[in-house]
């Protein structure tokens, strides 16, 4: 058996704009059980489904009805969290543990502050990378504490491996994520695009499971960009004990 998963920024699109439209019906059409939707409207999700999001306060002006993260699943989530730890930057993380077709999962929504959060735009009280990197400092006891099946997706604002960037927060990510593999790293074909790209939007897992499929979703309509990051899916697959053991 298996699970497909989706996450995707929607740059605040609106459900029923244009854009949104046409992002709902990429979104709809890929049959995700879960999905991680950052920086979007909270009633975006389709209505057949269960959603828990961050917290509201993200740390700039607060507009009634967006969340930095939010999680959807075809079943009730439960053990819901949309705070983490007082220590990370606001509003930018969910977790819940729901049903699928491959037995219980716990999944954390992340969406890691950007390079610049709080610098030129916001509070302006950081230096670049700042709330960047104490995110994945806090992040990484968070993770650490929680059994599995484990799966941590969202906007991670990093590409994998670092194409251009901060060595250094590169190296926190990787800590952060410890021995969790990123089915989304390197090059990802996009459906309808020619060659493949690099997101920086992520589906990670622990060693339980395994990913059969990777596909980019195009953030591209007509000549109109409806959002300024592309969507990925990945197809997951539990991994029985025995070859768990065989491949340690």
């Amino acid at each position: 058996m298996t699970m497909s998963l989706l996450t995707w920024n929607l740059a605040w699109k609106a459900r029923h704009s244009r854009s949104g439209r046409i992002l709902a019906d990429r979104i709809a059409a890929t049959g995700s059980d879960v999905a991680c939707l950052t920086e979007t409207m909270l009633d975006f999700p389709a209505e057949d489904g269960h959603v828990i999001a961050a917290e509201e306060n993200y740390g700039y002006r607060i507009v009634p009805g967006r969340r930095k993260a939010l999680l959807w699943s075809r079943n009730p989530w439960r053990k819901t969290d949309c705070v983490g730890s007082p220590d990370l930057p606001p509003g930018r993380f969910v977790r819940g543990e729901t049903e699928t077709s491959i037995g219980a999962v716990t999944v954390v929504g992340i969406c890691i502050p950007w390079s610049h959060a709080h610098v030129t735009g916001g509070r302006r009280d950081r230096a670049p990378w700042e709330d960047h990197c104490a995110y994945l400092r806090h992040l990484r006891p968070i993770l650490r504490g929680i059994e599995g099946p484990l799966i941590v997706m969202g906007d991670f604002n990093q590409r994998i491996p670092r194409m251009r960037g901060n060595a250094h927060a590169e190296a926190l990510l990787h800590a952060a994520l410890g021995p969790l593999s990123v089915g989304t790293s390197g090059p990802i074909p996009v459906a309808g695009e020619t060659g493949c790209r690099a997101a920086i939007d992520h589906i990670a897992h622990d060693a339980s499971l395994t990913a059969r499929a990777v596909t980019g979703l195009s953030n591209h309509a007509d000549g109109r960009q409806l959002s300024d990051h592309f969507g990925v899916t990945v197809t997951l697959e539990r991994v029985s004990s025995r070859n768990r053991h065989d491949t340690e």
